[in-house]
């Protein structure tokens, strides 16, 4: 598992794992001991875990996560439109998940559906109000600039062979 700084647009940390197979979820623990307060952890649907979430609350850190379809919450309002971005119309509300837990939910109606066909994404977030739903959705747009990280690499240390098919 690859933890990737963007503003800097480097990787910062790497967690090892024996098993190339073994999915992101159960390195998570590991990823829990590196957070540090007021730091902003961005991932996809596979980090929407309950324990983590609240791992990452509880050490002062904020997340925007992708949210998973199973994910339960009770709205404590309306969804409402803040906006178009570059690649959709922006919304979001105000959520209760767990016991007590005040989340924002943003939905982004896309512009051009994903990969898996998908029209709309939800984004789970705890950051405060003052973070506008259009720079959350353009933060969580950046997550992906991880698998350019790894062509970047690549391309400066020139890591592919180039065989007889070339």
């Amino acid at each position: 598992l690859v933890v990737y700084d963007p503003s800097l647009d480097i990787v910062v940390d790497v967690l090892p794992c024996e098993d190339g197979y073994t999915q992101e979820r159960a390195l998570l623990a590991d990823v829990l001991q590196r957070v540090r307060p007021g730091e902003l952890w961005v991932g996809d649907r596979n980090f929407c875990v309950w324990a983590f979430l609240l791992g990452l609350r509880a050490r002062g850190a904020f997340f925007i996560i992708r949210e998973p379809e199973q994910f339960r919450f009770r709205p404590l309002g309306p969804m409402r439109e803040v906006g178009a971005s570059e690649t959709g119309v922006v919304a979001e509300q105000t959520i209760e998940a767990g016991e007590g837990v005040v989340l924002r939910r943003l939905r982004v109606r896309l512009k051009t559906p994903t990969r898996e066909g998908e029209s709309e994404i939800y984004l789970l977030t705890n950051l405060p109000a003052e973070a506008e739903a259009l720079t959350v959705a353009g933060l969580y747009r950046k997550r992906w600039t991880l698998e350019t990280a790894f062509q970047a690499l690549e391309a400066h240390f020139h890591s592919e062979i180039h065989t007889l098919g070339y």
